[in-house]
């Protein structure tokens, strides 16, 4: 995959994100137009993922920095599903994800040693996931179009 391609993948996930986070407020989408908004969120993801290992491994010779990317991207792909499926909190997922994706990045910079890295971006992140449906919050009404 090419530079043009990579920042193309990048910007669409931008793109993407601005443009689900920037719907009015109104009900939730019906499922069948939500799965397709889904997919392209995912498929979004995954071309990121992929491309941003490429560019860290290549061009940047820095492929310690994958497991800070992959989290990363995973979080802010939370940001998009909870504005398209209106779930507040996945927001606070998200962003969990991301912080430990980004502090992990950073410990690359730093050059913190790989274990750190992996430590923050890869096992901490690895805990907010799983730990996230077990964080009480207020229960919220799920509204479904017919």
């Amino acid at each position: 995959m090419g530079i043009a391609a990579r920042v193309l993948a990048g910007l669409a996930l931008l793109v993407t994100i601005a443009a689900i986070w920037r719907r009015p407020d109104e009900a939730p989408l019906s499922a069948p137009v939500a799965i397709p908004l889904w997919i392209v969120i995912a498929a979004i993801e995954v071309v990121a993922i992929a491309g941003g290992l490429k560019l860290l491994h290549g061009v940047l010779d820095t492929p310690g920095a994958g497991v800070a990317w992959i989290a990363t991207v995973v979080g802010l792909h939370f940001f998009a599903l909870a504005k398209l499926w209106d779930i507040p909190p996945m927001n606070w997922l998200a962003a969990a994800l991301a912080g430990c994706g980004l502090f992990g990045g950073l410990l690359v910079l730093v050059d913190a040693g790989q274990a750190s890295v992996d430590a923050v971006a890869g096992v901490l992140s690895g805990a907010v996931l799983l730990g996230f449906p077990w964080v009480p919050r207020r229960p919220t009404t799920v509204v479904y179009a017919p």
